[in-house]
């Protein structure tokens, strides 16, 4: 079975997905930064840590509610094999960069690291429609 405009529109859909759960993430919390700082604390500088230093479910509500318009992009790209899952992992890191990039204040540096992430996804989703 081929799934050439499978990985497009999986590519697409984590790009929303990602663009989604940052616009719901309050705009002070960086998860992917948090949980690196935790592990670096943790398992280098041997102390303890927390990943979220002030936690209200009331700030997270909305976004535990984005997350099953994540799941079905996510269930999708198991489906379609290993370049279903990276192409699903760069989109969503790069729809998650480029809000983050522009929401709270311009960032050069983020907005670098998030065009990365797109072209790297547009690579691969050229090249497993390919295969």
């Amino acid at each position: 079975m081929k799934y050439a405009y499978a990985f497009t529109k999986l590519f697409m859909a984590s790009i929303i997905g990602g663009l989604c759960m940052r616009y719901t993430i309050p705009s002070e919390v960086d998860i992917f930064g948090s949980v690196v700082g935790y592990l670096y604390s943790t398992f280098v500088l041997n102390t303890e840590a927390s990943i979220i230093s002030s936690f209200n479910l009331n700030d997270y509500l909305l976004t535990l509610m984005v997350l099953p318009i994540i799941l079905g992009p996510l269930i999708y790209c198991v489906v379609i094999g290993r370049w279903g899952l990276f192409t699903f992992i760069l989109g969503f890191l790069a729809g998650y960069y480029l809000l983050l990039a522009v929401r709270p204040e311009f960032s050069l540096p983020t907005l670098l690291v998030a065009v990365g992430f797109l072209s790297f996804g547009s690579i691969t989703t050229i090249y497993a429609r390919t295969r």
